[in-house]
């Protein structure tokens, strides 16, 4: 799809809370807050080894229709996202991700250590979901037309 209308999907809001929701995963939008601009800002609560987690996150950079930057900060660990986007030719466009996690505390080492054991699962993992997440995007796109 052109990168205008792939721009579009991937920052609407509401479509990425109801994504997190089917997975479980709590977001609320902080209404002091624009819903969606550079600053934009949303409280993440999610279960992980067995354990209760809870991210700020926050949109840092928004270059449409290139860009995404999202920062989020948790107890003991500190991530990046950032999502680029690429013309290839006038309907397709190349969709590619950058994750680095950060950890602040002992604890969140070990977790980060732990995640890098099975760096091949978790990738696989994240790789099947994004794939999709890209197909239900084109699939809605083309039923569009």
């Amino acid at each position: 799809m052109p990168i205008g209308v792939l721009y579009g999907r991937i920052s609407d809001v509401d479509m990425l809370e109801r994504l997190a929701l089917r997975r479980g995963i709590e977001v609320q939008h902080r209404a002091s807050t624009p819903r969606f601009a550079a600053g934009a800002v949303w409280d993440v609560r999610f279960h992980l080894r067995g354990r209760d987690r809870t991210l700020v996150t926050t949109l840092t950079g928004l270059e449409a229709p290139h860009s995404l930057r999202v920062e989020a900060v948790g107890t003991g660990l500190d991530a990046a996202l950032a999502v680029d986007l690429v013309a290839l030719s006038r309907s397709r466009t190349r969709l590619a991700l950058d994750f680095v996690i950060r950890p602040r505390s002992m604890p969140a080492r070990l977790l980060v250590q732990t995640m890098k054991l099975s760096r091949r699962r978790l990738k696989q993992t994240l790789t099947d979901r994004l794939e999709g997440v890209a197909r239900r995007i084109e699939n809605d796109y083309r039923r569009a037309l």
